[in-house]
């Protein structure tokens, strides 16, 4: 179950939610001492390329409705033990 960021409010379950800018700003902050947050994407985006543009960006997609996520691609890792 996901945790709320703001005392008192309740927005599980609701897309208006993703709204929120400081949603964005408290991931990036967790994730951005991790040493993969080099690791590009499937779109080769990295997320040290993420900013305050690219979220208001893709919050006013969400909002009209238009954002598209893009295919990610599946690669097999072939393992020690053959699975």
């Amino acid at each position: 179950e996901l945790e709320t960021t703001q005392k008192g409010v309740d927005w599980i379950g609701k897309y208006s939610g993703f709204f929120d800018v400081n949603l964005y700003k408290l991931a990036y902050n967790k994730l951005k001492s991790n040493p993969s947050y080099l690791t590009p994407g499937t779109d080769n985006m990295t997320l040290d390329s993420i900013d305050l543009t690219w979220i208001n960006k893709t919050i006013d997609k969400m909002k009209d409705r238009s954002l598209k996520f893009k295919p990610a691609i599946r690669k097999f890792i072939p393992k020690a033990n053959g699975k």
